[in-house]
């Protein structure tokens, strides 16, 4: 990668085989910093997914970014989005 930096995916559910995770690639630990990305915001399920299974880890959420915003949701934790479904609109 680019930037050197480690990159993991969330599954939906526990892998039957190889790591017993829900994370793909890298498993961040407490000293990780870790931003989560996604691709659109509509209820805001899928990042507080991804905040929850974060907090086993016991690592840092530095925040959230998505591509688009679709709906209002309140996060517990600093968020942004690049565009709002309106300006696509």
């Amino acid at each position: 990668m680019r930037y050197k930096r480690n990159f993991a995916l969330l599954r939906e559910r526990l892998k039957e085989h190889g790591r017993q995770s829900l994370f793909d690639g890298y498993v961040p630990t407490k000293t990780d910093c870790v931003l989560i990305v996604d691709d659109v915001l509509t209820t805001g399920s899928s990042v507080k997914e991804t905040i929850s299974a974060l907090k086993t880890t016991s690592a840092t959420i530095a925040g959230a970014v998505v591509l688009v915003k679709r709906g209002e949701v309140e996060l517990p934790v600093p968020f942004t989005y690049i565009l709002h479904i309106d300006e696509l609109l």
